[in-house]
C-alpha cells in the first residue's frame, strides 16, 4: 500500500450510488453512509474506497499499525 486514509465521500456524487461502483478515480465498495477507507496501492493510479460505519476506530487502527507507507 502506498497510502491509506479515512475520509468522507458522496456515494451519489463520486460513484453514482452505493454498492460496488466504478469511477475514473477508482472503485468503491459501499453499503450505506458517507465514510470510507481510501486505499492507494503502489504503482496504481486508481484507488479503492471501502465504506465504514466506524471511521474513528479505523483511524486509530491505521495509526497503531502504521499502515501508511508500508
Amino acid at each position: 500500500m502506498e497510502h491509506v486514509t479515512v475520509r468522507s465521500y458522496s456515494a451519489l456524487g463520486e460513484f453514482g450510488g452505493w454498492g460496488i461502483r466504478f469511477s475514473w478515480n477508482g472503485t468503491a465498495h459501499t453499503v450505506s453512509g458517507n465514510w470510507g477507507i481510501d486505499i492507494k496501492l503502489k504503482g496504481k493510479k486508481r484507488t479503492l474506497l471501502v465504506g465504514t460505519r466506524h471511521p474513528d476506530e479505523i483511524r486509530q487502527q491505521i495509526g497503531n499499525e502504521q499502515l501508511v507507507g508500508n
